[in-house]
């Protein structure tokens, strides 16, 4: 008996079959993966917006009455409370690759500055700490890459604002050390260590809807539902894309393997028996999908390596990468696009009515 030609030897004979099943799932997961790796990539950026939170709590309040002078006595008395400052503060837009991420610049007292630094264990990398009430700004190193704040820039749009020293963070937070002696609209809170839960439990019983306390625990819930619906929708998009592609790759293989009807006559004519060759089928659809696998890994690891270099790193942003998310990405579409390519060819190669007929065509 013949042994029949191997895969690589099929293949030189049929490039053009194979070349469009190939490039039909590596296009899949090229756009799945890219896809995938912005919406990691962004979901970071969000996540670094409320990275504050995780050693402070701040209260806004919504009217400014006599009752805040008490209210905020109250909570100064409070024994899981460290330390409590009035704040002012403005918020603009501070724009990544996609996400557009709030650029905070607190004006609040030199101690909490100090504080919050030694907290955080961060470290000043530029410049010095500037003194109360110069007008100077401490801001962050991530604020510095994106916006690009220079000596004579003025910091969040404020002309009477300039920075004097950069900090190590990747925080969108600039401090201006300034004395705020009357009672304002908004505070920021130290807790004592280890006990940010009963302190914000606390102060939530104080303000009974009187001011909005924001905490660690406000930011994760609004990370949550942003996340939360950013990933449905990419979980709809992945279920169409690949759904068609699916539906492609399965009609290519299925009029490809009918074509091939001279060469699956010929190996059932030599004694091969039906089950070899539904093995030898499925070998080539396993071979082919796993070319475009590493295919697509290969293009995603070009792709995010030439992004960080000469956009990401330069500018600020996010990473991207490929991590365990877009490979079992890779590995999903790849068992399903193999799954779908293979179940229409077997119910084919299985009719024995088909066999019988191709073993008797002229060849």
């Amino acid at each position: 008996m013949h042994k029949p030609l191997g895969y690589f030897s099929y293949l030189k004979g049929n490039k053009a079959q194979v070349f469009k099943y190939n490039i039909c799932l590596l296009s899949c997961m090229v756009v799945l993966g890219i896809i995938k790796i912005l919406l990691v990539s962004q979901n970071e950026e969000l996540i670094h917006c409320n990275l504050k939170y995780e050693y402070m709590s701040q209260i806004n309040f919504k009217t400014c009455n006599e009752e805040i002078k008490d209210t905020i006595t109250e909570i100064a008395a409070l024994e899981e409370v460290e330390a409590i400052y009035p704040c002012q503060y403005t918020i603009t837009n501070c724009n990544t690759l996609f996400a557009g991420l709030d650029e905070t610049t607190y004006l609040v007292d030199e101690h909490f500055i100090k504080e919050i630094m030694r907290r955080m264990d961060a470290e000043i990398v530029e410049g010095q700490m500037p003194q109360q009430d110069s007008g100077r700004a401490l801001i962050s190193s991530r604020v510095k890459e994106i916006k690009k704040y220079t000596d004579s820039l003025a910091i969040d749009g404020n002309k009477d604002v300039y920075y004097e020293g950069i900090y190590k963070s990747s925080e969108c937070i600039n401090y201006v050390p300034t004395t705020i002696t009357d009672y304002t609209l908004s505070y920021l809170i130290l807790p004592v260590l280890g006990r940010e839960i009963q302190m914000n439990e606390k102060i939530n019983s104080i303000i009974q809807g009187k001011a909005i306390l924001s905490n660690r625990e406000w930011a994760q819930k609004e990370n949550t539902l942003v996340l939360k619906s950013v990933n449905e929708n990419f979980n709809i998009i992945m279920i169409i894309i690949t759904l068609m592609t699916a539906l492609t790759a399965g009609v290519l293989s299925y009029l490809h393997y009918r074509e091939r009807q001279g060469e699956i006559g010929l190996l059932s004519t030599l004694g091969y028996s039906h089950q070899w060759i539904i093995k030898r089928i499925t070998k080539e659809v396993i071979i082919s999908t796993t070319m475009a696998a590493l295919g697509a890994s290969g293009f995603l690891g070009v792709f995010c390596k030439l992004f960080n270099t000469f956009i990401n790193e330069p500018r600020g942003y996010a990473l991207f990468r490929v991590d365990t998310h877009i490979i079992l990405l890779i590995l999903t579409i790849a068992l399903f696009m193999m799954a779908f390519s293979s179940v229409p060819i077997w119910m084919m190669l299985s009719q024995k009515q088909w066999i019988y007929s191709i073993e008797r065509k002229p060849l």
